[in-house]
């Protein structure tokens, strides 16, 4: 696992700015491989963009991580160990077939469906510019939520968190918090807005990811 130190302290959070187009292939929406030098020394965090004392550097994609962004956190390990993988370069499509094979509510560490969820997350954090804007809830989305009297998170941090400390018991239950999110936030806006836009297109994207690796199996 190669940590390498950065040369600059972490910079205060700062969110990007939202796409305004629909298409959630759009280079002003997506992320690509090529938009950050992955080998600079002075390489931004892949999940939260922001410089940091220490970054682990994936070593097939070169994508650099803070322990604590990547999903699952990253277990430092000898240091001379070179073949660290992140989770969006672990081949999930394979994973995911073995996902009939066992009960469906467990989600516990290292079990094939934590494994998917840990995978999705990673792709909503590293591949779109406007997750920036659904890591925390906002003032409207939480107004929102407790006027419909929902008990959901609003959300993604408060997700992960929940996550990691074992909270959620099944699956579907991480599956429709997630989808959740998304969903409070386009009844929170007008559908030209540009935050109902983006939280569309961003349960959209979830929801491929869902029929590709949860769903098929099930078929």
């Amino acid at each position: 696992m190669n940590n390498e130190p950065s040369t600059k302290k972490a910079l205060k959070y700062k969110k990007r700015k939202l796409s305004t187009s629909s298409n959630d292939s759009s280079s002003d929406a997506f992320i690509s491989d090529t938009e950050y030098t992955f080998d600079s020394p002075n390489a931004v965090c892949s999940c939260c963009y922001e410089w940091g004392e220490y970054l682990y550097k994936c070593s097939r994609c070169h994508r650099k991580y803070h322990e604590d962004c990547h999903i699952p956190i990253i277990i430092p390990s000898n240091e001379e160990e070179k073949e660290w993988q992140c989770t969006l370069c672990k081949d999930i499509t394979a994973i995911s077939k073995d996902l009939g094979k066992y009960d469906l509510d467990d989600i516990s560490d290292k079990t094939v469906r934590r494994k998917i969820i840990d995978r999705i997350l990673m792709e909503l954090l590293c591949r779109f510019k406007d997750i920036d804007h659904f890591r925390d809830s906002s003032p409207r989305t939480i107004y929102m939520n407790n006027l419909k009297k929902n008990t959901k998170p609003t959300d993604i941090n408060t997700i992960i968190s929940s996550l990691r400390k074992n909270e959620y018991l099944s699956l579907n239950t991480i599956v429709e918090d997630i989808k959740h999110v998304f969903i409070n936030t386009m009844s929170c806006y007008d559908v030209n807005d540009p935050y109902h836009k983006s939280a569309n297109k961003l349960l959209e994207f979830f929801n491929r990811m869902y029929d590709k690796w949860i769903m098929h199996t099930f078929e």
